[in-house]
């Protein structure tokens, strides 16, 4: 299993044959707003020797899908059930690719439990979900 934090929030985690992807309410306003997140992580000195995420809307796409190409994996999702799922009382998207990769875009919630070193106060409130009689899993 694999977790990968970029900038301290969007959480990716790669597990078998799942890829999670956690925003947190100001990625999932950027997403919309901007049609595309990207992160790198440099895994070297070689500038070269990098691992890039893009999450990314299409206007064409029916479901999520996602592209591996090197270095980089690029996840789309279906432009208008993002715009919609970032105004709604939903937890997540969900897909998955013909050969088996589970997807998950997921928003973040706040932790049960405070972590140490973590700040958490991006994330959607567990509550407001609650409220709404929707559950939230870690």
């Amino acid at each position: 299993m694999i977790h990968i934090t970029f900038d301290e929030n969007m959480k990716l985690r790669i597990c078998e044959n799942t890829l999670r992807l956690r925003l947190t309410q100001t990625e999932v306003s950027e997403l919309v707003r901007a049609g595309r997140m990207e992160n790198r992580t440099q895994l070297g000195q070689d500038p070269a020797l990098a691992f890039v995420f893009r999450l990314q809307l299409s206007a064409f796409r029916l479901i999520p899908g996602v592209e591996f190409d090197g270095g980089r994996i690029t996840v789309s999702l279906p432009e208008a059930e993002a715009k919609s799922w970032a105004q709604e009382n939903e937890v997540g998207i969900y897909g998955e690719e013909p050969w088996g990769l589970k997807l998950s875009i997921e928003k973040d919630f706040q932790c049960l439990d405070q972590r140490p070193n973590e700040n958490d106060s991006d994330a959607f409130d567990r509550a407001l979900f609650a409220s709404a009689g929707i559950t939230t899993d870690d």
